[in-house]
């Protein structure tokens, strides 16, 4: 979508439900499942080609998720912003017995999408700071989970001192940028949720 040419849209129609999204079960069983049917019937539909506006030329991200409306339109489906990331990081919360739907109340891309618009050399963001967020958030949820309060899924001011005492602005490699808890959105609970927890670590981070 960066080049801000026409994209021809295409579509795909199965004839049943077939299951090859990553956890739905185990690769082997989705091969047997699939040679286990004589055959499968799809229709791929080529939608009209999608020129893109002034706005959208200039903005690629605007442009590619208007072309994604009128695939999922086409389709009658609806679109989300929860992708593998999420997925990963759903999997690492849920094996410490807590809620992913708690903890991870937001798609992984607001994370890269609230970091991008704070970037002031945006070629710096897409070469070196994108790939990174990902393990920066994984390392961020490891901390959480371990100090946060599990019932609540938050973590309060108590928390997060124990936090800054294990090396954790080295292990971010945020060490000497005034990280302190007045850095967080605080609630009228005096405690943050992982969001605003991830979110302002990496504001002091990347700023």
């Amino acid at each position: 979508f960066n080049p801000g040419v026409p994209i021809q849209p295409v579509v795909i129609r199965w004839d049943e439900e077939i299951a090859w999204a990553s956890g739905s079960a185990s690769r082997m069983w989705l091969a047997l499942r699939a040679l286990a049917e004589p055959y499968h019937v799809c229709q791929v539909e080529f939608l009209p080609v999608y020129h893109p506006n002034d706005e959208e030329k200039e903005n690629p991200i605007f442009f590619a998720n208007n072309v994604r409306e009128v695939m999922a339109k086409a389709l009658d489906v609806g679109t989300t912003e929860f992708g593998f990331p999420d997925r990963a990081l759903a999997k690492y919360v849920a094996k410490r017995d807590m809620l992913p739907s708690k903890v991870l109340n937001f798609p992984f891309a607001e994370v890269v999408e609230e970091i991008r618009g704070r970037a002031v050399d945006m070629r710096k963001f897409e070469s070196d700071i994108k790939g990174q967020l990902l393990a920066d958030v994984k390392l961020l949820l490891k901390f959480f989970v371990e100090f946060c309060d599990k019932a609540e899924s938050k973590l309060s001011e108590e928390n997060f001192e124990q936090l800054m005492g294990k090396k954790f602005e080295e292990r971010l490699k945020i060490e000497g940028k005034g990280l302190n808890w007045s850095s967080f959105p605080i609630s009228e609970d005096n405690d943050i949720s992982f969001k605003k927890f991830a979110i302002g670590v990496l504001r002091v981070k990347y700023d």
